[in-house]
């Protein structure tokens, strides 16, 4: 799918920081979107982004896995660093 888009208003500085911005053009991106949000991610970081978000969701589905085992929250967390 090649379809133009340009952006204004936000531009992603860095994971969860968002900071206004000027018009942006010319940039080539993907837009990922789930029941949580969206997200626009610049292609030529999209295979990293996504393989980082399987591993965030991997280790989610451990500690989920544990807690459910009755896992302490505290140890949990600090084997996976998520919950």
């Amino acid at each position: 799918m090649s379809n133009p888009a340009v952006l204004k208003g936000v531009r992603v500085l860095d994971f969860g920081k968002f900071v206004a911005g000027p018009q942006l053009q010319n940039e080539r991106i993907d837009v990922v979107a789930d029941f949580d949000g969206v997200v626009v991610i610049p292609q030529e970081a999209i295979h990293e982004t996504v393989r980082m978000a399987s591993d965030k969701a991997g280790r989610e589905n451990e500690s989920r896995r544990e807690l459910l085992k009755g896992a302490f929250l505290r140890d949990v967390f600090e084997k996976y660093g998520v919950l």
